[in-house]
């Protein structure tokens, strides 16, 4: 009987038989291929999953973007309605007043900005007044009467919206009822909006992303078809057609897929679009996938390598060579998606920072090097907290609760300076659904918010000078009717007795009346500034002299003044409107000082304006007083009129120029005048 042979490993490779060599390169290769495909399959995964973060990234940036213009556009585009219709009413008043003639009216259109204007009947018919003059002539009252129909039908006294004109062009009107059988059109010129959309949009934005070469297309779209897209985009499946796309709005989610564009494959991500809960539309990133499929097939091909070298140097160099291999792949191509991320990221205008789960910054664009002034060296993976400061408090907030914030405003110290900030939060979490990391987009409204400040304090300076003028107008006439009657009974008429007592009192009257006219002249003198004398003047001397007139007082009182000049520049003012200005924020804070105190005068120059800085050491201004100290007749002092900063906002205005001002109780207050340098001769 033939004794059975046992299974046993050689000693000698070389010893090798032919059944234990098929045997072990088949346990081998089997194992290879097995240990292949599972790699292959995992690195697709966290290409995949890379390519996905790196689309949602684009998809919130994008809507966050889209967002911020739509409000903008719609803002300024209330602000330009609000704007006609005031300038239709003073037009509607002046000529009720019959205070309008057709100069006055041709220049108010003009300085208003309006771009056609007309005073017409129910039916369209022009009724004396049209801007501008070529309208009388070429004028058809048609589109006009639909347009202001809404008015007499519907007994409404204003409306507004797109109107046509006879030449084919578009406005965006307003009508005002001015009697039972005419009203006011006024029109802002199209090119105006067309403008303003286009740089409050985000079709820019698409197009400046769309020329990374990594991103195969950016759509926005709604259910009428494709509202802005990248160049090489002409067609995109509809909203109706499109089931993924149906699925992504009834779901209100992102949604990503692997799709064909123009015979190529592409990962594309579908975000809705939506603002206080209304749905917009859909945006769509495609991100070419030939990196990835790259990176995919090398994969593979390298795992059929190390399959053989499994075979032929054994299990464990087999394994380290394959974890070797498709470690440094998944590494290059996770280097090239976060460089194409990297690239967008440091594109985009507002400021964005990411943090990890331990708080350490991750990200820091070069908006956020601006806005923070930290560069990215010493920012990346340092404690937030310890870089911007404070300022972390919502990106904490997002990683403690597990929400983010959307557009939220917050006041940050930054620097030497505040700023007002929008912050928007976003969580990005890992496969198992934890939180990875938190991401803020910053967005400084520090300069549109001062623009608006700047814009009501203008808007309501205007009104209270229409006001001043009304007001002033009114009393005048029955002030001169006393005077002269004062002065009848004065030298006219003799009392029987008590002479000497009713010659004082005629006096008297005359003598309030006078001081009444005098304070009339200063309502009419705020109301109508005189005219700019412009001249080229040293800016140098005419502060100078400010402070040489004032400097006498301010011994007296035992304050110290200090004047110091920087640059020396020429510019077109009026000297002697602007030494007024200068005298009275020279005399302000000089009352502001109770005793040896210090006032600090400046002036030097930042980009292409001009700045006058009047700084003291007096007891400041109060927080709620800020916002009032340019009102007319706004005052603290127990004997100060409340005009002189008016007239000094609305001088410095008539110069094309802006007074700033910030204070603090008991260290001081700080006015800063703005003049723009202009290089025209006068």
């Amino acid at each position: 009987m033939k004794e059975v042979e046992h299974f046993s490993f050689p000693r000698k490779w070389g010893t090798l038989r032919p059944k234990f060599i098929i045997s072990l390169v088949a346990i081998l290769a089997f194992l290879g291929i097995i240990i292949g495909y599972v790699e292959i399959s995992q690195s697709r995964k966290d290409v995949m999953e890379i390519l996905r973060r790196e689309a949602e990234t684009v998809t919130d940036a994008l809507s966050v973007s889209a967002e911020n213009a739509i409000q903008a556009y719609s803002e300024i585009e209330e602000y330009i309605e609000n704007h006609l219709f005031n300038t239709a009413l003073l037009v509607n008043h002046l000529n009720m007043e019959s205070s309008l003639s057709v100069i006055s009216f041709q220049n108010l259109m003009q300085e208003s900005g309006v771009a056609k204007s007309f005073y017409v009947t129910e039916k369209g018919n022009l009724r004396g007044f049209a801007y501008p003059d070529k309208t009388v002539q070429n004028f058809k009252p048609g589109k006009v009467a639909r347009f202001i129909e809404p008015l007499f039908s519907q007994s409404k006294d204003r409306t507004s919206g797109l109107v046509e004109d006879w030449e084919g062009q578009v406005h965006f009107a307003i009508g005002l009822k001015s009697t039972p059988e005419a009203a006011w059109v006024l029109c802002a010129s199209p090119s105006t909006l067309l403008d303003l959309r286009r740089r409050v949009g985000i079709g820019r934005l698409i197009q400046d992303l769309g020329e990374n070469e990594e991103i195969a297309y950016i759509v926005l779209q709604d259910e009428e078809g494709i509202i802005s897209a990248t160049k090489n985009v002409s067609t995109m499946p509809s909203l109706g057609t499109d089931s993924f796309s149906q699925q992504a709005v009834a779901n209100r989610q992102v949604m990503s897929r692997v799709t064909q564009f123009n015979s190529q494959e592409v990962f594309e991500t579908i975000k809705p679009l939506s603002i206080d809960s209304k749905m917009l539309g859909l945006i769509r990133v495609g991100l070419r996938m030939d990196a990835a499929n790259q990176a995919v097939t090398r994969t593979t091909q390298r795992a059929v390598a190390v399959v053989f070298g499994f075979i032929v140097l054994g299990v464990i160099l087999f394994n380290f060579l394959v974890t070797n291999q498709n470690y440094g792949l998944l590494t290059d191509a996770y280097s090239k998606i976060k460089t194409y991320t990297g690239n967008i990221l440091e594109t985009m205008a507002d400021a964005v920072v990411a943090i990890n789960r331990e708080g350490r910054i991750t990200l820091f664009n070069r908006a956020a090097e601006k806005l923070f002034a930290r560069s990215s060296g010493t920012a990346l993976g340092k404690s937030c907290h310890d870089i911007i400061g404070m300022q972390t408090s919502l990106l904490d907030e997002a990683l403690t609760s597990g929400q983010g914030v959307q557009d939220k405003e917050v006041e940050y110290q930054l620097n030497d300076h505040k700023a007002i900030l929008a912050v928007t939060t976003t969580l990005l979490r890992n496969n198992a659904g934890e939180i990875d990391s938190a991401v803020a987009v910053v967005k400084d409204l520090t300069e549109k918010k001062a623009y608006e400040e700047r814009l009501r304090r203008q808007e309501k300076l205007t009104a209270m000078g229409e006001l001043a003028s009304g007001v002033a107008h009114e009393i005048r006439n029955p002030l001169n009717a006393i005077s002269i009657i004062a002065q009848r009974f004065s030298y006219e008429f003799k009392p029987v007795e008590r002479e000497a007592e009713y010659r004082d009192l005629a006096d008297s009257v005359v003598s309030e009346a006078q001081r009444v006219s005098v304070i009339i002249d200063r309502f009419l003198e705020f109301a109508r500034p005189p005219k700019l004398n412009l001249q080229r003047l040293e800016l140098n001397e005419v502060i100078k002299k400010a402070v040489t007139l004032v400097d006498s007082q301010a011994k007296e009182k035992g304050v110290l003044i200090r004047y110091e000049a920087k640059d020396t520049i020429e510019l077109s003012i009026d000297g002697y409107q602007i030494e007024q200005v200068l005298v009275n924020l020279l005399q302000n804070s000089l009352h502001a000082i109770s005793s040896s105190g210090k006032i600090n005068a400046r002036f030097y120059q930042v980009d292409h304006e001009a700045v006058v800085e009047v700084s003291d050491t007096g007891v400041g201004i109060p927080t709620e007083n800020l916002g009032k100290i340019f009102d007319l007749y706004f005052t603290t002092k127990e004997e100060g009129t409340g005009m002189g900063l008016s007239l000094s906002q609305r001088i410095v205005s008539e110069h094309g120029g802006r007074i700033d001002v910030s204070s603090e109780i008991g260290r001081g207050t700080t006015f800063k005048i703005f003049l723009p340098i202009r290089k025209e001769k006068v």
